[in-house]
């Protein structure tokens, strides 16, 4: 896998339901930078209001520096904006190191952020979208507990 320049893009589909993408070399600055561009544009993805979430990390490659360091910006961030995770699906693919990626980040998010939201990994977009979209189907649809 190549280790291209760091990529962040986020947009809202038909549904509601954010769509993310992150590529290349994981930088948490490049990161903070990207987040701060889309919260200060015209039209501004909600990204931090709990809304279901798909992340593509099939291109993803996690940081070679100090994964700690990078951790302190993201969620210093995250805290700073009042983050609110909804129900996110990871979409990983065949990448593994996206796999263990996520699975620090989950860990440090239960320590340090309030408030958590349901996440889960996948290995493609279809199956993650489901997944995301099931518990609004239901609650729309009335279903049962």
């Amino acid at each position: 896998m190549g280790q291209g320049e760091f990529e962040y893009s986020a947009s809202v589909d038909h549904r509601g339901v954010v769509i993310v993408k992150v590529a290349g070399l994981f930088d948490a600055q490049a990161w903070l930078k990207r987040q701060k561009e889309l919260l200060a544009s015209a039209d501004p993805p909600p990204l931090h209001e709990g809304r279901p979430t798909i992340v593509d990390l099939t291109g993803f490659v996690p940081t070679e520096s100090d994964w700690a360091g990078e951790a302190d910006i993201v969620f210093g961030f995250l805290k700073r904006m009042g983050h609110r995770p909804g129900r996110r699906a990871m979409i990983v693919g065949e990448n593994q190191s996206a796999g263990y990626a996520l699975r620090f980040y989950d860990a440090l998010a239960s320590a340090l952020l309030d408030v958590q939201g349901e996440m889960r990994l996948f290995r493609n977009f279809a199956e993650g979208y489901a997944w995301v979209t099931a518990a609004e189907t239901a609650s729309a649809g009335g279903g049962t507990d």
